[in-house]
């Protein structure tokens, strides 16, 4: 996953260790059950993970404030959005889109079908989720630690090479 054009007002980049602070800020500042610094350390440093920052000012990409991160976990052949998240400060200028754009992308890339979960109770990103291809394929019972179900997506472009594949996997005794 790589840099943005030069016509958004983020840029985005790999995360690194030197990240993980800020991403454990973000995700304070967003989510009901946050990852800790040394959650996202572990996460960062695993090979069939990638994660990204989306910096404030593309210009100083290196130096700009941390204001978002998305990350994709290779599982299975499929690419499986572990995590995506944008600063209050940030909401509402497009940061989010930007790094689930970068996610599907990278994802088409590896020839991977793209799934996620989210709370039926976050409606911003299930419409976020819903503009971009994606749509219900199923529901995890009580999957956050506060008892709330989790919705599972599938992008709609990716679902049939999923299920092509999972039959395959099934049909050669996989």
């Amino acid at each position: 996953m790589t840099d943005t054009p030069p016509d958004r007002p983020f840029a985005l980049r790999p995360a690194t260790a030197d990240d993980a602070a800020a991403l454990a800020r973000v995700d304070t500042a967003t989510s009901m059950k946050p990852w800790s610094e040394a959650a996202f350390l572990v996460e960062i440093a695993r090979g069939d993970r990638s994660y990204l920052v989306a910096c404030s000012d593309h210009a100083t990409a290196r130096d700009g404030e941390v204001v978002g991160y998305a990350g994709m976990a290779m599982m299975d052949g499929d690419a499986r959005v572990m995590g995506l998240a944008v600063s209050p400060s940030a909401q509402g200028r497009g940061c989010g889109r930007l790094l689930l754009d970068a996610v599907i992308a990278e994802a088409a890339r590896r020839g991977a079908p793209v799934t996620l979960e989210v709370r039926p109770s976050n409606d911003v990103a299930r419409h976020l989720y819903r503009s971009s291809g994606f749509s219900d394929a199923g529901r995890r019972p009580g999957y956050y630690t506060d008892g709330e179900d989790a919705l599972i997506l599938w992008r709609d472009a990716d679902r049939s090479a999923a299920t092509t594949r999972s039959a395959a996997t099934t049909t050669n005794g996989g």
